[in-house]
């Protein structure tokens, strides 16, 4: 299941793709620095798979939804000042 929804959703950004380049909205410079930033992302979903299997899940799911509510106060204050 997982498997299925990673290359659907892998075939809908590749069909956006071009629309994305031929309104410029990305270039080569933002996919230079998605290359260098992949490794911390694959370092960032193995980091999480430990502490998966070693904290409480309910607790691992509360501290997420944490980071989440903090990160999405910042974004709206930031657009609101």
């Amino acid at each position: 299941y997982v498997g299925t929804r990673i290359f659907f959703f892998t075939f809908i950004n590749l069909i956006k793709l071009p629309l994305y380049i031929s309104l410029s909205m990305t270039n080569f410079e933002s996919f230079k620095h998605s290359v260098i930033l992949f490794p911390i992302a694959l370092l960032g979903i193995l980091i999480g798979y430990k502490l998966l299997k070693i904290i409480e899940e309910k607790m691992f799911y509360n501290f997420i939804y944490a980071l989440i509510f903090v990160t999405s106060t910042k974004l709206l204050y930031d657009y609101l000042v």
